[in-house]
């Protein structure tokens, strides 16, 4: 979260001024990647106010993967056409072109960027562009709309029927926009004619929408959404409030709405994180148990562990967010200043994957015994730079797990810690493995934790301003000749483009690297 902090007065208009270059990526903030791993969404935030808006852009994953280089180690493990470059000291060991223009040449038709150049934009080769690839070819990008300026984050979920719907605080003006992805990845917010998401798509700003006579609070941050989404949690960096929207999950199609803000918590929340639902809540617990999230403070050494109530009882029904309890951050030296959170249900996940066999009795017994695995919580601070990790705490006479944690562990950083994500990599045996990667903004450095030996295995250089992280994983197919892959995708917020990060360990040489770039690099004005 490395923005906190850098707020803008909401003052925004998206009628005047020039309207952003819907293809060019301009100070990202935000990515996601589709649940089938065909499309990458990556919010522009228009940060210094050169354009009257923001942007959303739809990427094409396949045609990124297909631009991917190649590792080798002899001619053998290329295609037709293409040999093995591995020879000499500045050998690439990536597959390139026999013979044309471009023969031995590592990055093709992209051209080798500087060496010196590298050392603020890592990678070998220039950026790809996302409409007029240089390679020729389909476009990278597939849709692009406007946005509200100064977005701060996006999440996107699936609905009851497969639908995907993407939400996206928007600091600018105190809204949620929400907008829908169809299957080729194009987007749908009510935008014909002008460009940009219509007043529907853009929740909080009315506050005839509600029945509390609700208003969004200014600077809307972080942003937690429930695993079905029908409850979506928003942070308020200047305030200490936490507002609450729902989704009615039988009308999808009327998309969320503002129901209630939760205020006289600490000040200058900004780190959330939903927490993983229990497939015993599911079996076991009233529906008012199951969606919970975690905040954290800037100013303020712990976590607080909010619940949703959908209140259905009422006529109307009310829902609500309360306060079920907090844990202090007693693990640091002075364990203030978070910016990132992030929650682990990987183990928990795969005990639970172990009842799909069961049924009945059975079915819930094994359910209660996976609730009591604990699920790891992993928390950045900048108090001093550093890495604070944990588990939930079981308690078997209220509930399987509190999902509180208790913090034990703290691994030093370099300084700028912000945004953490749970992803996987791809180990030298083939198998997908948990990791935790925490962005150092300031630092230009990405950590990939193993949580399971508990230290950090791979130091990554970025570019400058890393501030996002998504990712695009799959395992092995022999059946169907698939070798599968691991990558994640980095949005560099300063200099406003993606890079692609190589996270499969059986790419010996590049695991850990920037192997692609996508968009042009462009530095902030105040740099020219």
């Amino acid at each position: 979260m490395a923005l906190a902090g850098l707020a803008f007065t909401a003052c925004y208009s998206n009628g005047d001024g020039i309207a952003p270059p819907l293809s060019q990526i301009y100070f990202p903030v935000g990515v996601a990647t589709s649940p089938d791993q065909s499309r990458l969404y990556v919010v522009s935030s228009d940060f210094d106010l050169q354009y009257n808006a923001g942007a959303l852009h739809s990427l094409d994953l396949k045609r990124v993967r297909q631009l991917v280089p190649r590792d080798c180690d002899k001619d053998a493990d290329c295609v037709a056409g293409e040999r093995c470059d591995a020879a000499g000291d500045s050998a690439s060991h990536w597959c390139v072109a026999k013979a044309g223009k471009f023969a031995g040449k590592p990055c093709g038709a992209l051209g080798e960027r500087a060496v010196g150049e590298r050392i603020i934009v890592p990678g070998r080769c220039n950026n790809v562009d996302l409409t007029s690839p240089q390679m020729g070819g389909a476009p990278v990008q597939v849709d692009s709309v406007e946005l509200g300026a100064f977005a701060s984050d996006l999440v996107l979920r699936q609905g009851p029927k497969g639908e995907q719907r993407l939400f996206i605080p928007v600091r600018g003006e105190s809204s949620l926009h929400w907008i829908d992805v169809d299957k080729s990845g194009g987007l749908h917010c009510g935008q014909e004619g002008s460009g940009s998401c219509d007043s529907i798509h853009r929740a909080g700003l009315d506050s005839s929408d509600n029945s509390r006579g609700l208003r969004m609070p200014p600077e809307p941050f972080g942003i937690a959404v429930s695993a079905k989404a029908e409850a979506i949690a928003i942070t308020h960096q200047t305030s200490g409030a936490v507002s609450l929207f729902t989704q009615d999950l039988a009308h999808w199609s009327r998309g969320p709405e503002l129901e209630f803000i939760l205020q006289n918590l600490p000040l200058r929340p900004v780190a959330l994180a939903a927490v993983p639902r229990s497939l015993a809540s599911d079996l076991l617990e009233p529906s008012s148990l199951q969606v919970g999230f975690l905040t954290a403070y800037r100013d303020t050494p712990q976590v607080d562990l909010l619940r949703y109530y959908p209140d259905a009882g009422a006529n109307p029904s009310r829902p609500f967010l309360a306060l079920a309890g907090s844990a202090q951050v007693r693990a640091n030296l002075l364990d203030y200043d978070s910016r990132g959170i992030a929650v682990d249900g990987s183990e928990r996940a795969d005990c639970e994957a172990s009842c799909a066999g069961e049924s009945g009795a059975k079915a819930s017994a094994c359910a209660l015994s996976c609730a009591n695995v604990p699920l790891g919580v992993f928390l950045s601070s900048r108090s001093p730079a550093s890495l604070i990790s944990g588990f939930t705490q079981p308690d078997t006479w209220a509930t399987p797990n509190r999902d509180l944690p208790r913090f034990s562990d703290v691994v030093a950083l370099p300084y700028g810690p912000s945004r953490v994500e749970i992803g996987k990599i791809m180990t030298s045996a083939g198998k997908l493995e948990t990791r935790v990667f925490i962005l150092c903004f300031d630092a230009r450095r990405l950590a990939v934790y193993d949580p399971t030996r508990r230290l950090v295995e791979r130091w990554i250089t970025t570019g400058r301003g890393p501030h996002a992280l998504s990712f695009d994983y799959q395992a092995p197919d022999p059946s169907r000749g698939e070798p599968g892959h691991a990558l994640a995708y980095l949005a560099h917020f300063t200099d406003s483009y993606l890079g692609v990060l190589q996270l499969d360990q059986r790419a010996r040489r590049t695991y850990g690297e920037v192997v692609l770039g996508l968009a042009p690099v462009t530095a902030p004005r105040a740099s020219k």
